[in-house]
């Protein structure tokens, strides 16, 4: 690490700027966690998936579900909220952001507009009156659970958001009313950076359905409609900042689970998906190259085992504007039980995954990721079988075992450097 103090010699003179204020660079490895929800704390029995946001600010916004009575995923489910004010060193304490009575909100997925500074979360919603053989049930079609894709705004960094009378009940523009079961993310959304659809705004969903609205012919059968082979990945977007929302032309059939998007240092969007399918156990890829509205059908990465989790994913730096191109990705990587939880970094928009490391050997399952604003890398996750959520920060040199860094770029403010005849 530099001194703070440069010694003048004989030979030299110092010169000094002011410069804008950027981002500083990663330095030696750290890696620490913590953690920040834990089950059986307070009126929660059971706390579980992890969604994670940096906003424009630099506050981290931590959530997650939180069930008040047992880990059935019906029932009292409330939305809950930490934030940090320092890069994920510290955290206040946790705050109750969506409770509708006895009523399931779950799923949260956010994303921050960067050009308004306004931070949006989607939920699933369904009634309490729905029962959990009701809600299993969606796939033989003997019941119609009401499922509802709830979204809400902050615009002061997470410390208030916007009140039942402004919550946009907008489900018919996330899903068609022939949809059945419907799920964000669960993790994050993003904002497109680059191309004609700049400023877009977009949510990864899951929905199940059948018949040929779907865009799947094989599901015309309604006796056959029986298992997860019904699900498909799909995405919501808006380019009105959040104004409107409208759902992709296509749905990524069949088998397709919760999944998490990024958009690629050349534009195209890249959907990493849970599959069903578990002939090969690992995560599925689909691709879109105008801006979300259509995809190409799903292939398998082999390299990406899974036991059908949420997975964190994440664009960490683009070719243009930081060195190089860099994917980060998190799941428990094993293929068949929640366990080994593992970082992987690409350099080629996640062609190959060169870079692995496990940050929980042990039981450890949904995952979300952020890259925070000093650069270093927020992973939200559950570690245990449903006993805590974690919040592991640490840096690409810890992450590559010193491999790898990113280039220097100066702190903001007076900088002082040496200047030789």
């Amino acid at each position: 690490m530099k001194s703070s103090s440069f010694y003048l010699s004989a030979a030299s003179t110092l010169a000094l700027l002011f410069l804008p204020p950027t981002l500083a660079v990663s330095g030696e490895p750290f890696f620490e966690q913590q953690d920040l929800f834990v089950s059986g704390a307070g009126v929660y029995h059971t706390v579980r998936r992890p969604a994670i946001a940096v906003t424009n600010k630099g506050t981290v916004l931590a959530f997650c579900q939180a069930h008040r009575f047992d880990d059935s995923d019906i029932g009292d489910i409330d939305i809950v909220l930490r934030r940090s004010f320092d890069g994920g060193k510290t955290w206040g304490e946790p705050q109750i952001v969506w409770n509708e009575e006895m009523n399931s909100c779950f799923n949260p997925t956010v994303v921050v507009d960067r050009e308004t500074g306004r931070i949006w979360a989607l939920f699933g919603w369904n009634a309490y009156s729905d029962t959990l053989e009701d809600v299993l049930s969606v796939r033989l079609l003997t019941h119609k659970p009401e499922y509802r894709a709830n979204i809400f705004h902050s615009s002061d960094d997470g410390e208030t958001w916007s009140p039942l009378a402004s919550i946009q009940h907008i489900t018919g523009q996330f899903k068609e009313p022939e949809w059945r079961l419907f799920r964000p993310g669960a993790g994050a959304g993003i904002q497109l950076q680059k191309g004609p659809h700049k400023g877009r705004l977009m949510f990864p969903c899951v929905l199940s359905s059948f018949g040929k609205h779907c865009g799947y012919e094989g599901f015309h059968n309604v006796y056959a409609v029986h298992d997860y082979v019904h699900f498909g990945a799909y995405v919501v977007y808006s380019d009105d900042h959040g104004n409107t929302w409208r759902h992709s032309d296509q749905v990524v059939w069949p088998w397709m689970g919760e999944s998490q998007i990024v958009e690629l240092s050349d534009g195209r969007l890249m959907l990493n998906m849970q599959t069903y399918f578990r002939k090969d156990k690992c995560r599925a890829v689909s691709i879109s190259e105008d801006g979300g509205d259509t995809w190409t059908e799903a292939t398998f990465d082999t390299t990406l085992v899974d036991p059908v989790s949420q997975a964190g994913f994440v664009q960490y730096t683009s070719k243009g504007t930081e060195d190089k191109d860099r994917l980060l990705f998190s799941n428990p990587a094993d293929p068949d039980q929640p366990r080994n939880l593992t970082v992987r970094l690409s350099y080629d928009n996640g062609q190959f995954w060169p870079v692995k490391k496990v940050v929980e050997p042990g039981e450890a399952e949904n995952s979300a990721l952020a890259v925070l604003h000093d650069k270093s890398i927020g992973l939200l996750y559950e570690q245990g079988s449903d006993e805590r959520i974690r919040f592991a920060r640490f840096n690409l040199e810890w992450l590559t075992d010193g491999a790898d860094f990113l280039p220097p770029v100066p702190q903001g403010g007076l900088v002082i450097f040496e200047n030789r005849p």
